[in-house]
């Protein structure tokens, strides 16, 4: 599974295209620490957003 994001800069009525979230010093195919595309898998609970921190951080909730 890959994790996915898009953003709006116009309240919602419009999105970028979706963009494949990596890991700054990863890959595709090694998206996050521990995760091979083809070797293992992981799942993100895809009813929660994910949203950007004050911090700039990337957050589950």
């Amino acid at each position: 599974m890959f994790i996915w994001k898009r953003t709006s800069n116009n309240h919602e009525a419009t999105f970028t295209p979706l963009k494949q979230v990596i890991i700054k010093g990863y890959t595709d195919m090694n998206p996050i620490e521990g995760i091979e595309v083809g070797r293992n898998e992981f799942n993100v609970d895809a009813t929660s957003p994910i949203v950007r921190a004050s911090n700039s951080k990337i957050m589950d909730l």
